[in-house]
C-alpha cells in the first residue's frame, strides 16, 4: 500500500472465484473525530494507509467466498445481511485465503479472537478508520452531504427503502467514492463498544432506522459519528 503509483483514493478493480469487486485506496492522515454522545472532537490520526470496499459486501460476493447467503432480503447486487461479526471475521478469512493473502484472524479454541497486525490480508476497519472514510476529509453530518434535505439522495433509511434493503450503487457516493456508508445495513467494525467484550462497533445506520434520532433530530442514527453495537455472536 506504500506503491507510490497508487493515487489517493485511486479504485482498484479485484476478482474472487470470478466475481469482481472493487476497493478504494485511503493514505495516511488524520482527521477530526467525534464523539456522538458528548459532542467532543479530537484530531485523530490514521498512521497507514489502507484499502476499503467501495460497496458494503455484496451478497453475491458473500455467496462466492463462505459458499451460502443468510441474508433475509435476497438479490445478489443488495449488501449481505444477517451476519454476525464473527462471520465477518470468517468472511475476510476466507478472502484472504482466496487471494493468497496472510489471514488476519485467528480462532483459538476457547480463547479470544487474536487479530495479526502483520497479516496483508483482508480485515475489518477499525471504527477510526471506518468514520474517516466515511467523511472523506468533510465534516459533513452524513457521508456525502451535510442537508438533511439531501440525505435521500445518498443514503437508504426507513422514509425510503420501502422497508428492506437496497441494490447497492443506487445512491450517490461521498467525496472518496464510498457508496452506503450511511444507511443501508449496518457496518461491523473491530472495536469493542465501551469496552465491553460481548459487544462490538456498528457504524453507518441501516435501511431500518429513522434519519433522526429521538432525542435529538439533528443526531441521525445515519450520522458519520453515530455509534450503534451488537453481540458479536
Amino acid at each position: 500500500l506504500n506503491d507510490s503509483r497508487i493515487k489517493p483514493h485511486q479504485k482498484i478493480e479485484l476478482n474472487a472465484k470470478g466475481t469482481s469487486y472493487t476497493m478504494i485506496y485511503c493514505p495516511s492522515g488524520s482527521f477530526m473525530m467525534e464523539g456522538y454522545v458528548d459532542n467532543s472532537r479530537r484530531q485523530t490520526p490514521i498512521e497507514k494507509p489502507f484499502l476499503l470496499g467501495e460497496t458494503e459486501v455484496t451478497q453475491e460476493l458473500y455467496q462466492v467466498v463462505m459458499g451460502y447467503n443468510p441474508s433475509k432480503f435476497k438479490n445478489p447486487q443488495k449488501p449481505v445481511e444477517s451476519v454476525t461479526w464473527y462471520d465477518a471475521l470468517m468472511f475476510c478469512n476466507n478472502l484472504s485465503i482466496i487471494q493468497g493473502l496472510d489471514q488476519c484472524y485467528d480462532f483459538p479454541k476457547n480463547a479470544n479472537v487474536k487479530i495479526n497486525p502483520n497479516a496483508n490480508g483482508y480485515r475489518l476497519p477499525y471504527e477510526k478508520e471506518w468514520e474517516y472514510v466515511a467523511k472523506a476529509g468533510t465534516m459533513n453530518k452524513w457521508a456525502g452531504c451535510n442537508d438533511e434535505s439531501m440525505l435521500g439522495e445518498y443514503a437508504w433509511y426507513e422514509d425510503n427503502s420501502n422497508k428492506q434493503t437496497q441494490r447497492v450503487k443506487t445512491k450517490k457516493p461521498n467525496e472518496w467514492g464510498f457508496y452506503d456508508m450511511s444507511g443501508n445495513v449496518g457496518e461491523w467494525c473491530w472495536d469493542t463498544y465501551m469496552n465491553i467484550s460481548d459487544s462490538r462497533v456498528i457504524r453507518g445506520g441501516s435501511w431500518a432506522l429513522p434519519a433522526g434520532g429521538s432525542w435529538n433530530r439533528l443526531a441521525s442514527y445515519l450520522h458519520s459519528a453515530f455509534r450503534g453495537a451488537g453481540c458479536p455472536r
